[in-house]
């Protein structure tokens, strides 16, 4: 009799612990010190450029910290603007979700009819200008403009087998003042800033070429000379002045 006593005595309970279980949980994740109050963004980007993050962050306001999911709210953020490259999302108690968006860097720029594109290090296209400064213009030769540009529009990119133009541009960007690039058959034509030409191929392992390059420079500036071209498709750099 005891037994079947505990038994019922179980059922009974059992199940009014279970509600009021998920009733402590539910009504204890809408506690103040659990919603989501403040959401602090840290960029160079202007999330207010596009009213669609601004909507998507807004939408986490008032939501239980807990719930968050941080890789989905990475996700939508990055699917709505091609100029975020990363984005980390933090929680911070209590109340507080902290939110740091990358810009992609341009690293060069297109130009295409009136506009500008401009690439990335990784040779995506992700924004038009009508005037650019500051960066190198990067145009391709007759031979090789349909496997460089490839319909060039927003969101396209530069075809693998230029990846060359791109290392070499990354490896310079804040030493030395590139102006301009031209791809053509087989060679990169680098124009430098005081109007120094410098070739490299466009097939070959470059990062030997550009310390070379950067060696070369450093010399002749404390010579207190200017090359005129600087040649580099060679086994050993051909200069004239």
């Amino acid at each position: 009799m005891k037994r079947r006593g505990k038994k019922i005595l179980f059922k009974i309970f059992f199940p009014l612990f279970l509600i009021s279980l998920l009733a402590l949980i539910y009504f204890g994740l809408k506690l103040e010190p659990f919603l989501v109050k403040n959401i602090v963004v840290t960029t160079d980007y202007d999330p207010a450029e596009n009213k669609e993050l601004v909507k998507i962050l807004e939408n986490y306001r008032g939501q239980n910290i807990f719930l968050v999911n941080e890789k989905e709210l990475v996700e939508r953020l990055k699917s709505k603007d091609i100029k975020i490259k990363e984005v980390k999302v933090l929680r911070e108690f209590p109340g507080k979700i902290l939110v740091n968006i990358e810009k992609r860097q341009a690293l060069a720029a297109i130009s295409s009819g009136n506009n500008f594109f401009l690439v990335d290090k990784e040779g995506l296209v992700f924004g038009e200008e009508q005037q650019v400064s500051g960066i190198p213009v990067l145009s391709f030769g007759e031979a090789n403009e349909q496997i460089g540009l490839q319909n060039i529009g927003i969101g396209s990119r530069i075809d693998e087998r230029n990846k060359n133009v791109l290392v070499i541009l990354d490896s310079l960007k804040g030493k030395e003042e590139v102006q301009s690039v031209t791809v053509m058959e087989g060679e990169i034509q680098m124009r430098l800033r005081g109007e120094t030409l410098v070739l490299f191929s466009a097939t070959s392992e470059v990062n030997t070429k550009i310390n070379a390059l950067q060696m070369i420079l450093t010399r002749f500036r404390i010579e207190g000379r200017k090359p005129s071209k600087i040649d580099l498709k060679f086994e050993k750099p051909v200069v004239t002045f």
